[in-house]
Parts: C-alpha cells; structure tokens; sequence
C-alpha cells in the first residue's frame, strides 16, 4: 500500500510524523484491510506498531457522541507497551474526529480506570491481566470487537499470561487475529494454532531490519573490568545497557552516577519517572533486563550496551535491536567474557561483528 492509499486524516498524521514510506513489515497492512489473520514474526523496531494500527485505523467510522463500543482491542504484555502504543494511535488520529482510544492496564486504581472509560473507546489497548478484569465486571463491551492484535506474543506467553489471553479470546465474538512476534517460539506457534483461521505468515529477517544501520562489536573481557569498559565506552552518549538479572542491573547503576536501573517489579510511578527522563534526554544512561526494556520504544538511542551475554540467542537479537529505531547509524557493544569468546555471534545475528580486546591499560571518563 501506499500512503495515498489511506483516508485524509491518515495522511496528514504520517505527514506530521514525518513518514514518507512504509517499512517492509508494514507490506501486511492490506491483508489486514482485506480480513485476513496474520502471523507476522519482525524483530524489534521493525515498524509493526504502524503496521496494525495504520490498517486498524482505516476501517474506523466516527461513533460520534456517546459511548463508544470497541471495535479493536490490542493485547501488549506491559504498560509501558501500552502507553506507547497507545501515543502512537493518538499521532494517527491528530486529524480525525470521533474515533477514541483508551489504555486499561495495572497500575491505576481500577475504580477510576473504570469511571474514565464510562465513555468507552474505538480502539483499547491493555495487558492481558486487566483486560480480564474488565471483562469479569462488564465494563468492556465486547459485541462490535472486530479484530484483536497480540503485540510482543513471545514475551506475553513467557511472562505467564498465555491463560489469561485465551480466557479473554473465548469472551469475544467471531473475529480477526493478528499476532506480531520477535521470535516463533513454540508456545507462540502453539498459540496461532489454536486461535487463528489460515493466517497469512509474513516474516522480516533481523538482518533486514537493522544490519544496515547498526555496527556491531565485541569486546572480550574480564568479567571484573567490565565495569571500566563500560564507563570508557559510555563517555557522554545517551545509551541503553542490558544485565541478565536485577542484582547485576543495580550494581551497574550504582556505579555509574549519569544511569539509573528499571526491573519489572518497581513501582510504577517511579518507573514511569524513570522511562520519561530517558527519553527525554535528562537521563543519559538506562540500565535494564530484557523484561524490564520490553515495550521501551524510543526514538533513537545511539549506544546499545549488552553488558551481559544473554543465554538466548533470541535476547541477543532484541537487544542489539534496540539501536537504530528510526533507521539512522548506531552502534551495539557486546561483551564477551573469555569463557565465551567462541560465541557466533555473525551466525546469531546474521550480521558483521568487529571484534576487539579490552586494552591492558584503559582510561576511563
């Protein structure tokens, strides 16, 4: 499709969000328009956001005043995800009246989530946990759902909400799925099985979505002079730094005077706090686990860090992912202990690799 192809106010909203054509994930967005179930696997970063919204949003008529009965639901496995999602829909309907959205996730008290969506929406975006707690009380209507997107599905299932996504798949009525995956695990796959109707598979290698823009490199090391490479990488740049666990995210923040951590546990709010400073540039350094970062979209971090090798190959590509969002150059450092040095990480990420040694002496800023 192409932009001429969407109605006026959609076109006036790409305008302003300065997009002039479509990334290859988003060639699915006329099966969507034309019904079809989808089984999309696209890396991090890839533009499936708008390849859902934009097709979703085209088939939106204004409900006008009153309430609003959902004619979309999208199930993300984290608030942030959500609210994300949701200020993207938010940029496409700049220009069109009448079409609503609305987040319903953990984190806000729910008698007020209730009391704001008295008036319902078009579009509701959410965690699979709230949604059906909604549905248990009725405060989501769910007779004119036409289509449900399960966005980030591999982190979804492995966070445990693969019951809680089929409880809230058997209340709707007949309709499209389209499932958008970084990775096909087989949960995932099981998942598609059980719920989607001959879909379309449409696959974005991870070499095509961000080989071009990204110079990978590993650094082998010694685990106890990570930390000062880390700093010497670091210097000023605002960068996004991964840690397998939570205790190693913390001693990484606490070194290093210009970064904070998130993990998956924080209170809200202060995450909340934490995510906004990052993105808008007053936090220099973000340091997070693979659950924590899902659903982080920003704009453009110059400087992924994986601090730690993660055991998954499939963490690995998402992480080095993260770099390069709009497509502009950006660099992912990757250590390497010498216990893993035989690691192939090309074979992994289908990409160069520039390998380098840590210095003996090393200056740190």
């Amino acid at each position: 499709m192409e932009i001429q192809d969407f109605k006026e106010p959609l076109q006036k909203a790409l305008a302003a969000m300065h997009i002039v054509s479509f990334a290859r994930v988003q060639d699915s967005m006329k099966d969507v328009l034309d019904g079809h179930d989808l089984l999309v696997n696209a890396p991090t970063g890839s533009g499936k956001t708008l390849a859902y919204l934009l097709p979703l949003l085209q088939k939106m008529e204004p409900q006008g005043k009153g309430r609003h009965l959902p004619h979309a639901l999208i199930l993300v496995p984290t608030r942030e995800l959500a609210l994300q999602t949701a200020a993207t829909a938010r940029k496409l309907l700049a220009y069109e009246e009448g079409i609503r959205t609305a987040v319903l996730t953990g984190g806000v008290d729910m008698q007020v989530q209730i009391r704001s969506f008295h008036h319902g929406a078009d579009l509701v975006i959410g965690t699979p946990a709230r949604i059906k707690d909604h549905l248990r009380r009725h405060t989501l209507k769910t007779q004119a759902i036409e289509s449900v997107v399960l966005d980030e599905c591999d982190v979804m299932l492995s966070m445990g909400f693969v019951n809680d996504v089929m409880d809230i798949l058997n209340e709707l009525p007949d309709h499209q799925t389209l499932l958008y995956s970084a990775t096909f695990t087989p949960q995932v796959l099981s998942l598609s099985k059980q719920i989607q109707k001959d879909p379309i598979q449409v696959t974005v290698k991870h070499d095509e979505a961000m080989a071009q823009h990204i110079a990978v490199h590993a650094l082998i090391t010694l685990e106890n002079r990570k930390l000062d490479a880390l700093k010497h990488i670091l210097g000023s740049q605002h960068a996004l730094v991964f840690c397998n666990t939570r205790k190693t995210c913390a001693f990484v923040a606490d070194h290093l005077p210009q970064a904070k951590a998130i993990h998956s546990e924080m209170d809200m709010k202060e995450r909340k706090q934490i995510m906004a400073d990052f993105r808008t540039g007053s936090l220099p350094v973000l340091v997070a686990t693979d659950v924590a970062a899902r659903g982080i979209d920003i704009p453009f971090v110059s400087l992924v860090i994986c601090y730690d090798l993660p055991d998954q190959n499939d963490s690995l590509i998402h992480r080095v992912g993260r770099a390069s969002r709009d497509g502009r150059q950006s660099d992912a450092w990757i250590f390497v202990t010498n216990e893993q040095k035989d690691t192939d990480l090309e074979d992994i990420l289908k990409t160069k690799v520039e390998v380098k040694r840590l210095p003996r002496k090393l200056h740190t800023k």
